[in-house]
């Protein structure tokens, strides 16, 4: 509000911009804008500001006297993703291609040497014929008509997945139809690994917010996730999620985000990137500590002596429905009651509610106790 009025200017979030096709008209429009900072009472972070620059980033994207290109931040998780090693793998990135390559020209014959190597009768042969169109379609999705610029004024919307070991997200802007604009692939660390399955799958979104932030900050988003309980959760109070998803929820609660369910099978490029991340991406240890950190000031707050953890740990391992638990937890949820073990059925509808730490199956933040353990604590109530 305070530089709309102003020509040559422009702001994003708490960015400010101000251009000019020579210097002194550069110059004039910053004295401009100095004086309605002045007159706004408002201060500038001098550390942070770049005078006369040729060239500069702005919103994901580079500006410069030759016109307006994606920051290689945008596009390295397509740049820099692994080769295909199997069939599997040329099956999911040519799924990547048909959805968000629509837009190239002559695609059907710039993907045959990567379908006709995914046939039945086809034996696995990665030759330089699959080395060239592969290298040449990942070039496509980080260029025109298919990766899009920023543009505020458009709907948004983030995909998000996670696979075993990776997350992966694509950011969309409504063109007509939905098309890339920024692509971010990372791996987990060892400890995100053991995460339930629903918690990597938050942990894919808090990751995508994150690393979108200068995209996503300022308005309301949508966001897919394959994974339908993750919806649920998010109309749950806090105090009703398990211990990692509660912090993940408060990172998450600066944003206004619109969390819906979409079938894996229509979200080939988080999948893709998920399976396929960017080695040059490290995992973010900063917020595998916040979460562990919040986890920790929970739990060394219960009652429970560290002894007698240990024993709880123990006993869980050995009771047969507390390991069968722990598993589902860990491996993922079927799709109804029934295909569940018998055994774990009646832990059915708090599902959501359920998560594993340091091997020990907490309801929410409490304890379930081992069978063997459970006539003990109850004469200590």
């Amino acid at each position: 509000m305070i530089y709309e009025h102003l020509e040559g200017v422009d702001t994003s979030m708490d960015d400010i911009i101000v251009w000019g096709s020579t210097k002194a008209e550069h110059d004039m429009r910053l004295r401009n804008v100095l004086e309605a900072t002045r007159k706004a009472n408002l201060k500038l972070n001098k550390e942070k500001c770049q005078l006369g620059a040729q060239e500069l980033t702005f919103v994901g994207d580079i500006l410069s006297s030759e016109g307006i290109r994606p920051d290689p931040q945008k596009v390295s998780a397509i740049e820099n993703m692994p080769r295909p090693q199997c069939k599997k793998d040329v099956q999911r990135f040519n799924g990547m291609i048909n959805y968000t390559g629509k837009f190239i020209p002559n695609l059907s014959e710039k993907m045959a040497p990567l379908r006709q190597l995914t046939e039945k009768k086809i034996e696995w042969e990665w030759n330089h014929e699959h080395e060239k169109a592969w290298r040449d379609l990942k070039d496509l999705l980080t260029k025109e008509p298919v990766l899009k610029f920023y543009d505020p004024m458009r709907p948004i919307k983030i995909s998000s997945d996670a696979s075993q070991s990776g997350l992966g997200a694509v950011l969309l802007q409504k063109y007509g139809e939905w098309q890339p604009v920024a692509y971010a692939s990372r791996s987990m660390t060892d400890a995100e690994t053991r995460y339930a399955q629903i918690e990597k799958e938050l942990l894919s979104i808090t990751y995508a917010c994150e690393r979108f932030h200068q995209f996503v900050s300022k308005q309301a988003i949508s966001v897919e996730t394959d994974h339908k309980p993750l919806i649920a959760l998010f109309q749950k109070p806090l105090n009703d999620c398990p211990l990692r998803i509660q912090k993940m929820m408060i990172k998450l609660q600066r944003y206004t985000l619109n969390v819906m369910y979409t079938p894996g099978k229509l979200m080939y490029t988080a999948d893709t990137l998920s399976r396929a991340v960017d080695p040059n991406e490290p995992a973010n240890t900063k917020m595998d500590e916040d979460v562990r950190a919040y986890v920790s000031m929970v739990t060394s707050a219960l009652p429970v002596a560290e002894g007698k953890m240990e024993l709880i740990r123990t006993e869980t391992s050995k009771d047969g429905t507390l390991k069968a638990l722990r598993k589902t937890i860990i491996d993922g949820w079927p799709s109804c009651k029934q295909n569940c073990s018998p055994v774990i059925q009646e832990y059915w509808n708090c599902r959501a509610e359920l998560s594993v730490v340091d091997d020990v199956v907490f309801k929410r933040s409490k304890i379930v106790i081992p069978k063997s353990l459970r006539g003990e604590m109850l004469k200590k109530i």
